[in-house]
């Protein structure tokens, strides 16, 4: 599990500043990678629940980027 200031040194500073929901998804994404690298292969992810897992991130951001564009043009 990620918290504060380790969470801050994981993100390229290159990639920097990110909106709120795209440092979200990047965390989400780190986390799944997390869960990939567990000791024994009980205790990681299928490869079929981290394609959902990336899926669900990802379908998020796209939601995200579509509000986004409508709330702009209001």
């Amino acid at each position: 599990d990620m918290h504060g200031s380790t969470r801050e040194k994981l993100i390229d500073p290159e990639l920097k500043p990110l909106f709120p929901s795209e440092e979200f998804a990047a965390f989400q994404v780190l986390e799944i990678a997390l869960q990939c690298t567990k000791a024994t292969p009980q205790e990681r992810p299928s490869s079929r629940k981290v394609c959902d897992l990336l899926l669900h991130v990802f379908s998020n951001r796209t939601m995200d980027f579509e509000k986004m564009k409508l709330d702009h043009h209001k």
